[in-house]
């Protein structure tokens, strides 16, 4: 049996940013919630916690997803610069005692 071919228009997986931003809007959100509002019931408290927690959906829904080549490094990022090869440019310092270019 064929494999079902997905719908262009299903949203992909959400990112890590999606995520935090969605997380910290409902943890930031909901006491700022409760303060303003003045709930100490049950209902009012759940009702705010609702709120909150659509909006922390809105906020990462409405993030723009990571384009494809955002994360894309040049392959040295990050790697030590091996020995020797040194800025453009520097000009290299021998040490007392190393052995210098023949005829000296």
């Amino acid at each position: 049996m064929p494999r079902p071919r997905p719908c262009p228009r299903t949203r992909t997986r959400p990112t890590a940013a999606q995520l935090v931003l969605g997380s910290a809007t409902v943890v930031f959100s909901t006491p700022a919630l409760l303060l303003l509002t003045g709930a100490t019931g049950m209902p009012g408290i759940a009702l705010t916690g609702c709120v909150a927690m659509a909006l922390g959906l809105l906020v990462a829904l409405v993030l723009p997803p990571a384009r494809p080549g955002d994360a894309d490094l040049p392959d040295s990022a990050g790697r030590p610069v091996p020995a020797g090869y040194g800025a453009p440019g520097a000009r290299s310092v021998s040490r007392p005692g190393a052995a210098g270019p023949p005829g000296r």
